[in-house]
């Protein structure tokens, strides 16, 4: 693979690999803390829920439920979300809705989520404010 150089001055820079480092999404140079339902949207980080009675787990992306959130109006903080949900197999099995532990990102495949997606115009108003 032929890879290209461009002199600026002083510096030299790889341009294969500022492309690729760009493109690719698993590789963060620092660890970003997230707190809000639009920061893992924002970073493209899967959400890991998990019951905290039956150990039941779900991997989410966080677009559709960010979306959801936003919709009805609800605190969008991590540590919030557990209040708008509740596990589904422990309703099925006991009718008691369990809390689930406040989720948290991961780097996986996201469970089939039968949420909305946002509007792309939306998602374009949010997005415009992390590029600032």
């Amino acid at each position: 693979m032929a890879r290209f150089f461009l002199q600026v001055g002083e510096n030299v820079l790889d341009l294969f690999s500022s492309i690729v480092g760009a493109m690719t999404f698993a590789r963060r140079e620092e660890p970003i803390e997230i707190r809000y339902l639009v920061d893992a949207a924002a970073y493209h980080d899967v959400l890991r829920i998990e019951c905290s009675k039956c150990d039941h787990q779900v991997a989410w992306e966080p677009y559709p439920l960010w979306w959801w959130f936003e919709c009805k109006g609800w605190d969008q903080r991590l540590t919030a979300v557990p209040k708008r949900l509740y596990c589904k197999k422990c309703w099925q099995l006991v009718f008691r809705k369990f809390r689930p532990r406040p989720p948290y990102p991961v780097r996986a495949d996201p469970d089939p989520c039968h949420l909305p997606m946002p509007l792309e115009r939306e998602w374009k108003r949010v997005m415009s404010r992390y590029r600032r």
